[in-house]
C-alpha cells in the first residue's frame, strides 16, 4: 500500500472512515481525537491543535470537553470524520461519510472532500446515493459478481447510456468492452439489488489522483 509493504508504516498515511460508528463514547471529544492523532504518529500537542481547528471548522468547538456519547449521531459522525483526516492522509477512504448528517452538514463535508481532492489526495469514496457520486466523480467503474463490467469517463458513459449504448464488459469471456453491442445498463448482466440480493454491486469511481467507490 502506497509503495510500502514492509512494516505497516504506510497505514499512518491512510485515513479510513467506516460506515459504522467507531468512536470511544466514554471519552471526551478532545481526548478521543488526541488519542487518534497519537496512534497515527502525531504528538499530543499537534493532535490537540489540529483537533481544535477541525472542531471549530465543523461547529463542534463548544463540545470539545463533552463525552462523545453526549453528542447527537450527526455530531458523532463529524467527530469520526475529524479523526479520519486529523493526520492529513495521502489516501482517504470515506465509507458513507454523509450518513446521519443534515443537508447543510453534508455540503460542509462535501466541500472538505473536494478540498482534499484539490490538494492531490487519493480518495476512495463509497456511497449508495448516485447524485453524490455524479457530483464528485470524473470516471466510473462498475463491478458486478466480482467482475468489472463498466469502465470509463463518467461523461462518456452517461452519453452512451442516454444513447442506449453503454460500454459494458463483454459476456463472451474475452474481457473486451462491449460498446458496439449497445447493451443497456437496465438489461445488462447486472444482478438485482435489495433484500435477498445474491450480490452487492459497487461502483468504483476514479478521478484525478483519486478512485471513488459506490454501492448500488
Amino acid at each position: 500500500m502506497l509503495g510500502d509493504d514492509s512494516n505497516g508504516s504506510a497505514r499512518q498515511r491512510v485515513g479510513y472512515l467506516p460506515e459504522e460508528r467507531g468512536v470511544y463514547k466514554k471519552m471526551k471529544v478532545i481526548d478521543h481525537l488526541e488519542f487518534l492523532g497519537e496512534i497515527r504518529g502525531m504528538t499530543r500537542a499537534i493532535a490537540r491543535q489540529r483537533a481544535m481547528t477541525w472542531l471549530e471548522r465543523l461547529g463542534l468547538l463548544e463540545w470539545a470537553g463533552k463525552r462523545v456519547e453526549d453528542l447527537s449521531k450527526g455530531m458523532q459522525q463529524k467527530v469520526q470524520f475529524i479523526g479520519t483526516v486529523l493526520h492529513d492522509p495521502e489516501l482517504l477512504i470515506p465509507d458513507e461519510p454523509f450518513s446521519g448528517l443534515d443537508p447543510i452538514n453534508q455540503n460542509v463535508l462535501e466541500e472538505i472532500v473536494r478540498d482534499f481532492h484539490a490538494r492531490g489526495t487519493t480518495i476512495v469514496f463509497s456511497t449508495h446515493l448516485m447524485d453524490q457520486a455524479e457530483r464528485l466523480c470524473e470516471s466510473v467503474c462498475l463491478i458486478s459478481r466480482a467482475e468489472k463490467v463498466l469502465d470509463g469517463d463518467s461523461r462518456e458513459i452517461k452519453h452512451r447510456e442516454r444513447s442506449g449504448l453503454p460500454c459494458l464488459r463483454s459476456s463472451d469471456g474475452s474481457g473486451k468492452p462491449d460498446c458496439a453491442g449497445g447493451r443497456d445498463l437496465r438489461t445488462g448482466p447486472i444482478p438485482p439489488v435489495g433484500p435477498g440480493s445474491p450480490t452487492e454491486n459497487r461502483l468504483d469511481y476514479s478521478g484525478s489522483g483519486r478512485t471513488e467507490r459506490s454501492r448500488l
